[in-house]
């Protein structure tokens, strides 16, 4: 399911706003799962990734200055 999911959030949309939940839901029927409940779990799945890419990607960027310190410093004193 995951697998197709990335397809969908490559192919044709940026972001795979609706591209994602589509492809979640018709890999899902392959399992006997209706489309309600398929596109729901694709929502749920693209919502959350979303939400952890926001949260990783704020922390990264905060870390990435202090951990560029600490490269500098250990490569001058070599």
């Amino acid at each position: 399911v995951l697998v197709f999911g990335s397809v969908g959030m490559i192919v044709p949309s940026p972001g795979g706003v609706g591209s994602y939940q589509f492809a979640v839901q018709q890999v899902l029927l392959l399992y006997a799962i209706n489309e309600e409940k398929g596109m729901s779990m694709g929502m749920i799945l693209w919502f959350s990734l979303t939400i952890i890419l926001i949260i990783f990607g704020t922390i990264s960027f905060f870390l990435l200055p202090i951990v560029n310190k600490k490269t500098r410093k250990s490569f001058s004193t070599m």
